[in-house]
């Protein structure tokens, strides 16, 4: 059972490892490559290019988008997550990330749950790391992992408006000027 911290708008559920793979869904464990340098495609040696790796994350990719084509020819994107530390987070920062103002990272809500597993504190996306996975072997990852936790709308928005954030800052040549100039 999961125990939300207002239940009139719970920021995550529970779903079986046969649910669609949705948007926020969070994966324990996932390998993906990581590249070390640009492979040498003109002698194929892409082995010493990357490195397999582990990674907790949450889906980013719009759910719509999984039901509007075959899925298993797409690629998913994930974001790495970690548990919001004081390592990780100063006072200030905090105050920066709930609201709104780091463009790097995105702040979730702790999760209490009494299902086995599934309860975590703050988590902190990484939003300056993307990672592409093809969706069949995230499906496969699924069902190996089992029950995911899975956020919730209006919250899987939110985080999905953080991440589009990131990537259409524009930074102009010559600003505005800050003074009305009547």
């Amino acid at each position: 059972m999961a125990i939300s911290v207002n239940n009139e708008y719970p920021w995550y559920h529970i779903v079986d490892a046969g649910t669609r793979i949705n948007q926020g869904d969070f994966f324990y464990q996932l390998q993906v490559l990581n590249p070390l340098k640009m492979p040498d495609v003109s002698s194929m040696e892409a082995d010493s290019a990357v490195e397999v790796v582990q990674i907790d994350c949450v889906v980013l990719t719009h759910s719509c988008d999984f039901q509007n084509t075959t899925p298993d020819d797409y690629q998913v994107l994930v974001c790495p997550i970690a548990s919001a530390t004081p390592e990780l987070i100063n006072t200030n920062d905090w105050g920066q990330l709930v609201n709104g103002r780091m463009t790097d990272a995105y702040l979730l809500h702790e999760f209490i749950s009494d299902e086995p597993g599934m309860a975590f504190r703050y988590q902190l996306v990484d939003l300056k790391t993307v990672y592409s996975i093809p969706y069949r072997l995230l499906r496969e990852h699924a069902v190996a992992q089992g029950k995911r936790v899975q956020l919730q709308p209006p919250y899987r928005e939110h985080l999905a408006q953080a991440f589009a954030k990131r990537f259409m800052r524009v930074g102009l040549p010559i600003d505005l000027p800050r003074k009305r100039p009547w």
